[in-house]
């Protein structure tokens, strides 16, 4: 109808006509969205630029989302606005979140002011997609950044969590009552999501920063970390730095204020020594801690495990180091079981230095790297106790087969006694010894493809196809010699 009354008006009266559209904009967009979008497009494509002021945003995003279309298959009038395409994923984000990573990405930087983009997604908790554009356009660190920023995000809200904690066990019943476990789940999920996130943009920066090495656009100083070593480092720190944060306002939690005293120096000593005996305590699990500590700290102590593993396993592996007291004996110990591992040793051996000038101090996460030492340790103990067990059995096999072989009966003739084709010996057809190999790695004796080659000996020392002593009459239950009429 709308189409038909366009059709009909004269070019006189079609401003006309374009100024009612606009006017009432909401009440003909209101009819059909999709529609109307084409309809405006094909005849009143000046029309489209009023769809900001539009109030109803789920028609404003129907008749967006069909610009966007009619631009991917070149059918549209009109060059779409920076502020369209802006306001479009403005409504992606309110009402398709799962299409919004792919339509950014897809555009060009020119087409959409970038920086007030990067700001709304910032504000709106998605640094997973400035981390992608970032991550597209090279700006390894900046995407880091993005990284590091959403991990203190979480951090403050877990410690959040810790304040308003109850400390009681009818908090905890109420807690498991209410499904509280899903926000711990999709908190883990974000914090690995980053995680993971970090260690794929160092790598990246890693091999991009090995290329201009190996073309010769950059040197490599054997003593400084490199660019991306130190971004290795800088998220490692992080995670470090977020656990020792959760496990201070824990151990301050769990102390609560110190008894008043007159002498303040002796304050001061009573805080320091709670604080030292209850961190000891948090180690050994001496402290009965409450669903939310226990979950918060368990997290944290994960991530901070992961972020050392992913960092082992990214720049070699670690050999298992224990009974460690201090930092040099954990160095010295590196460097006698890893000594070509030198990009991890200068990473590990920053962190430590730097643990006991601004970070932290190693002590705080004793628990966490002795925890990481005495993995890899079970983890090459099960290795060496495995390759033990597969030798033995190897053994074993190769013994048990070199028994068969002296024991077993030779042939008078290679060739069977009644159709004279060979059935043992060089010449044998290869199909029979790959039908003896898999019979010996599945197990299967006998199926369909092997039964026209299973052979029969006696201890007369005639062979037979079995299938051939089956056609002279001899049956399977009753097998005999057919030529000296031997059993055995």
């Amino acid at each position: 109808m709308i189409e038909a009354c366009i059709l009909s008006v004269d070019d006189f009266y079609k401003i006309e006509l374009e100024n009612l559209f606009k006017d009432n904009l909401e009440i003909f967009i209101n009819t059909n969205p999709i529609e109307i979008c084409k309809i405006f497009n094909k005849y009143l494509p000046s029309i489209s630029i009023e769809i900001l002021n539009l109030q109803d945003s789920l028609n404003k995003y129907y008749y967006i989302k069909e610009l966007i279309d009619l631009e991917k298959q070149s059918a549209l009038s009109f060059p779409l606005s920076k502020d369209i395409k802006f306001e479009y994923i403005k409504l992606l984000n309110e009402y398709e979140k799962s299409k919004m990573k792919g339509y950014i990405l897809s555009l060009d930087e020119s087409l959409i002011d970038f920086e007030k983009l990067i700001y709304f997604l910032k504000q709106n908790r998605l640094r997973n997609i400035v981390y992608e554009i970032y991550k597209k356009d090279r700006k390894y660190e900046e995407a880091l950044r993005e990284v590091i920023a959403e991990l203190n995000s979480i951090g403050d809200e877990l410690i959040e969590k810790l304040d308003s904690d109850e400390n009681t066990a009818e908090k905890d019943a109420k807690l498991l009552n209410n499904n509280n476990d899903d926000y711990y789940k999709d908190i883990e999920l974000k914090l690995w999501d980053y995680l993971i996130m970090g260690f794929d943009v160092c790598e990246e920066y890693q091999k991009f920063e090995r290329s201009n090495i190996h073309n010769g656009t950059s040197k490599k100083n054997k003593k400084e970390l490199t660019k991306s070593e130190s971004m290795l480092l800088l998220i490692t720190e992080t995670n470090v730095k977020l656990f020792i944060r959760v496990n201070r306002r824990l151990i301050d939690n769990i102390n609560n204020e110190p008894e008043l005293l007159t002498d303040e120096k002796d304050k001061t000593e009573v805080e320091a020594q709670n604080v030292n005996d209850t961190a000891d305590k948090l180690i050994d699990n001496d402290i009965k801690l409450t669903l939310t500590q226990s979950k918060i700290i368990g997290l944290i102590k994960r991530l901070v495990q992961d972020s050392f593993y992913n960092l082992i396993n990214l720049q070699g592996k670690l050999s298992p180091i224990l009974n460690f007291q201090d930092s040099q004996s954990i160095l010295d110990s590196i460097k006698r079981k890893n000594g070509n591992n030198d990009s991890f040793l200068r990473i590990f051996s920053e962190f430590l230095n730097r643990s006991s000038s601004k970070v932290t101090t190693l002590g705080d996460v004793r628990s966490i790297l002795n925890e990481i030492f005495l993995a890899y340790s079970c983890e090459e103990n099960i290795l060496g106790l495995s390759l033990k067990l597969l030798n033995e059995d190897i053994y074993k096999e190769i013994e048990f087969l070199e028994s068969k072989e002296y024991a077993g009966w030779s042939l008078n003739n290679l060739e069977c006694e009644i159709c004279g084709k060979k059935i043992w010996g060089s010449h044998i057809n290869n199909k029979i010894f790959e039908l003896w190999q898999d019979a010996n790695f599945t197990g299967i004796k006998s199926n369909s493809e092997t039964k026209d080659f299973e052979i029969v000996v006696f201890r007369c020392r005639h062979g037979y196809h079995t299938k051939c002593l089956h056609g002279m009459g001899v049956s399977k239950d009753n097998l005999l010699c057919v030529l000296c009429r031997s059993d055995s």
